[in-house]
């Protein structure tokens, strides 16, 4: 006879497995993306993304604060 808790056990651990393997794709889709920007990006546009971004991010501070 199965007792419930070993079912709500493998079911826990089967979603456990799952998360993992999600997030492992998840990191290697983002490091793959992160590896072939520079060379999908021309220099200049890297470094006016660059700007743009510390741009927003400083008038993203100053509405904080």
């Amino acid at each position: 006879v199965e007792r419930p808790w070993s079912v709500i056990l493998d079911r826990s651990i089967w979603t456990l497995v799952t998360l993992s393997e999600t997030q492992n794709r998840a990191k290697r889709l983002l490091f793959f993306t992160m590896k072939h920007i520079p060379t999908l990006l021309a220099p200049n546009d890297l470094s006016s993304t660059q700007s743009q971004l510390s741009s927003s991010s400083s008038s993203l501070a100053e509405s904080v604060l």
